[in-house]
């Protein structure tokens, strides 16, 4: 199985560490085929890590704004329609 894996950058603060805590909680609450999975976190490693599925084709915002440069007016409507697609 091929993984991400999110880290915190060296030198993070408490309140990082509990804001990146707190997206690991919030990932793992998904269960749905549109949403990336968490596979685990590591919180006694040093930095703790965050492992997700692999989205073979990157973060969905990056691919969004490569892939739509110079049409930036269609990126809003294709968030929205994404929004409603995941969501339903």
């Amino acid at each position: 199985m091929v993984v991400a894996i999110k880290t915190l950058k060296a030198g993070y603060t408490e309140r990082q560490r509990r804001d990146f805590l707190a997206e690991a909680s919030i990932m793992g609450q998904f269960d749905h085929p549109n949403v990336i999975r968490l596979e685990g976190v590591l919180t006694r490693s040093c930095p703790v890590l965050i492992i997700t599925e692999f989205m073979e084709n990157g973060a969905l915002d990056s691919f969004l704004r490569v892939s739509m440069l110079g049409v930036a007016n269609c990126v809003w409507l294709i968030w929205l329609k994404l929004c409603f697609f995941v969501v339903a």
